[in-house]
């Protein structure tokens, strides 16, 4: 367990699929995703049961402290022990919590696990270009932009472009030396 001071990070598990499955078919919510939309039940329990033979993937669910209720996901993925990186994701699926600064919390968790567990050099992430807000969350966390992919990925009914980040271990470790 990732322990932070208003949130913590727990693995996924089974229980925590019907409320995933609920956040991922939220139209708010979905319209940030690259998930497969709608999202069914069935479906999420069979990638859950592949997910846990896959070293690459791993998928934590967001716990609010103080009422240990799940409020969101986030994880690392495709994590690649050559090459020293993986790509971060997060969720915050219980709309009460936006705008909270939770993923502030979230990522310096992850980070942390990514740099110091797991030996990573580079977590890099993506969103689409029209999701300013996530932008401003990611560069405040230090994430530095490294591109766009230009109508990259097809979300309903049109092709997007996607905006690719990334933060150097160095760059992490610098920033928390700075605060």
């Amino acid at each position: 367990m990732l322990r932070g001071h208003k949130i913590h990070l727990r693995l996924l598990e089974n229980e925590d699929l019907p409320l995933r499955v609920q956040w991922v078919n939220d139209d708010e919510i979905n319209e940030n995703l690259g998930f497969d939309w709608p999202l069914s039940l069935s479906k999420t329990q069979v990638w859950f049961q592949n997910s846990l033979k896959d070293n690459s993937k791993i998928n934590f669910v967001i716990i609010d402290n103080d009422s240990c209720k799940p409020i969101g996901m986030a994880g690392l993925l495709g994590v690649d022990y050559k090459n020293r990186n993986a790509e971060f994701y997060i969720t915050i699926g219980d709309k009460s919590y936006w705008g909270l600064r939770i993923s502030d919390e979230v990522i310096f968790l992850i980070l942390e696990y990514a740099f110091l567990e797991l030996g990573l050099e580079k977590v890099y992430l993506h969103t689409f270009s029209y999701n300013v807000k996530a932008q401003r969350v990611y560069e405040r966390n230090g994430f530095v932009k490294e591109g766009i992919l230009r109508k990259h990925i097809w979300k309903r009914g049109e092709l997007r472009d996607i905006v690719y980040y990334g933060i150097f271990k160095e760059e992490w470790e610098q920033r928390i030396k700075n605060k």
